[in-house]
């Protein structure tokens, strides 16, 4: 069985033609799907945008809040050591006010036996004198019996 060869006759234009318009085709096809996925990229790096502000808003949060319950707790702190710092201090000042005034009152005491000690210097040495003056007076007298006077 022998088949009689066929003939086939095409002119290259057309065929160039149906290999350009397949080609286009193709490039559409392409085009399309690489539009496709760029969409489906777009739309997935969206959401995953989307949820990674989501994400790091609640982050920024909860950051936020502790920061915020840190720094109150800071302050509380600080408003606690001042209010001990100014309690000590209005003690220390008490205790220095009651310290001057005893020192005021240990002053005028000073001064009270400063005033007694020299009137009592006063009255010693008019004691000193007195007692010299009556010894002068009782050698005196003995003196004078003595030389003036005969025993009898």
């Amino acid at each position: 069985m022998s088949q009689t060869p066929i003939a086939v006759e095409y002119s290259l234009e057309e065929l160039l033609k149906n290999i350009n318009s397949k080609l286009d085709k193709l490039d559409e096809k392409i085009d399309t799907k690489i539009d496709a996925l760029d969409q489906k990229f777009e739309a997935k790096f969206d959401a995953l945008d989307q949820k990674f502000e989501a994400k790091f808003d609640a982050l920024d949060q909860k950051f936020e809040a502790k920061f915020d319950a840190l720094d109150k707790k800071f302050e509380s702190k600080i408003d606690a050591l001042e209010q001990k710092f100014e309690t000590k201090f209005e003690k220390v000042e008490e205790r220095l006010n009651s310290l001057e005034i005893g020192q005021t009152k240990l002053t005028e005491k000073v001064e009270g036996m400063n005033e007694r000690l020299q009137s009592v210097e006063g009255t010693q040495k008019n004691q000193v004198w007195a007692l010299i003056v009556l010894l002068a007076g009782a050698i005196a007298t003995a003196g004078f019996r003595t030389f003036f006077m005969g025993n009898p």
